[in-house]
């Protein structure tokens, strides 16, 4: 009789490839033997091949010496996984035994009394993560439907999409209809999309205050000074909702001190000279400061394609050849001290 095989680690089960397959199905209909190689297989193929499905569990001997018989997958499934799965079985047995006692001996833990000063916080003070996008609007829509006084938001990079700005209208425009007062800084990019300048101009028409700053450190939105939203970085589809007052007011300081400095969202052409100069400023400094073009971007709302025709303009204009020399020539133009520098030509975003 043939000897039985032992059972396999997973790893070490050679593929089923196309010859083993095929020697499966002519064992399905005829059998198998270790010493006539099945039709289109030469003895070495067949040996190779019948060695697999042996691996694989998936025949068993036969009556005769040196002959096989197939099996069904099921039965082959059952002999080759049946032992790993009952070995699965017992391990998740006993990490369950072990979470019920961590999570026993957590609760013994935590309901010992705590002196005051290490006591939590109060659940409505406790962050909460927003895992995904869908999650994230619906509590800033709930949110801003409750609000009583103002909404406040940071909105970095160019224009926003389309579709979102289509949402956030008619919500905007039922917030100052209530009389709730919305104020929003965008970056100066923002001027120049098309989609943003519509929602700006029907915005701003019913009350709402746009303004446009050079740089934004991030996406913000805070409710009634009482409730903040921020991006989750760890998952940036998700939001952080931040309660804790103190914070809260720290990032509404935030915003009063870039609201203070930012423009408000004008049109025409001496509006879109005066943002890009503004532009080109900041550029400079941060080409000075030697930041790849993939950050200044970034910080600066530009796309990628049009930052670095900036860079190219501007370096142009100085008599640049190289990054490191427009940084000393920037540095000797004054273009790094700010609005108080000579400008260089402005080009439009």
């Amino acid at each position: 009789m043939p000897e039985r095989t032992t059972l396999p680690a997973s790893s070490d089960l050679p593929p089923l490839g196309h010859e083993a397959v095929a020697l499966y199905q002519h064992a399905l209909e005829y059998g198998l033997s270790d010493r006539t190689p099945a039709a289109g297989l030469s003895p070495d193929l067949h040996a190779a091949s019948l060695a697999t499905l042996r691996a694989w569990h998936l025949l068993r001997p036969g009556a005769d010496d040196g002959v096989w018989e197939a099996v069904t997958p099921h039965h082959a499934i059952a002999t080759l996984l049946g032992p790993q799965e009952a070995g699965l079985r017992e391990a998740q047995a006993e990490l369950r035994l072990c979470e019920g006692r961590v999570a026993a001996r957590r609760a013994a833990l935590e309901g010992l009394p705590l002196p005051q000063a290490h006591q939590r916080p109060a659940a409505a003070e406790v962050l909460e993560i927003l895992p995904d996008v869908h999650a994230a609007r619906g509590a800033i829509s709930a949110s801003v439907a409750q609000c009583r006084t103002e909404v406040v938001s940071f909105q970095p990079g160019g224009g926003r999409p389309a579709e979102i700005l289509a949402d956030a209208l008619p919500r905007d425009l039922a917030l100052l209809e209530r009389g709730i007062r919305v104020r929003c800084v965008y970056q100066h990019p923002a001027r120049f999309h098309q989609p943003t300048q519509d929602y700006v101009r029907a915005a701003s028409a019913a009350g709402s205050q746009i303004r446009t700053l050079d740089e934004l450190f991030g996406q913000m939105i805070i409710v009634d000074q009482c409730v903040a939203f921020i991006p989750d970085r760890t998952s940036p589809r998700g939001a952080v909702v931040i309660r804790q007052p103190s914070a809260v007011a720290f990032l509404y300081d935030a915003f009063e001190q870039s609201w203070s400095r930012a423009t408000p969202y004008l049109s025409g052409p001496a509006a879109a000279r005066a943002v890009t100069e503004d532009i080109k400023r900041t550029l400079a400094v941060l080409l000075a400061d030697g930041l790849k073009d993939e950050v200044i971007a970034r910080r600066l709302g530009l796309s990628l394609r049009t930052c670095r025709r900036h860079i190219s303009e501007l370096m142009e204009q100085l008599g640049a050849r190289s990054r490191t020399q427009a940084g000393v020539l920037i540095h000797a133009h004054g273009l790094h001290l700010g609005a108080g520098a000579s400008a260089v030509p402005a080009v439009t975003p």
